[in-house]
């Protein structure tokens, strides 16, 4: 079940367009969006302190490349 709901947070950052170009940290049920790599590390410091620990990830504007390179 845990499973199921990352997936359904995931699927619903990367399709909200308001998520586009920001670092976004999933944590107990919440979806937290920031601007900056340095404001995520900021809340990530936060909520480890708290004692948990989120899911990061960045979701790139709309018409990003990513390129994946082994």
């Amino acid at each position: 079940m845990e499973n199921l709901c990352y997936t359904l947070f995931m699927k619903s950052v990367f399709a909200n367009s308001k998520y586009f170009g920001k670092h976004v940290l999933i944590a107990k049920g919440q979806i937290l969006a920031v601007k900056s790599a340095k404001k995520a590390s900021e809340l990530f410091d936060q909520l480890v302190k708290k004692g948990t620990i989120p899911t990061v990830t960045f979701v790139p504007k709309s018409q990003s490349l990513i390129l994946v390179w082994k």
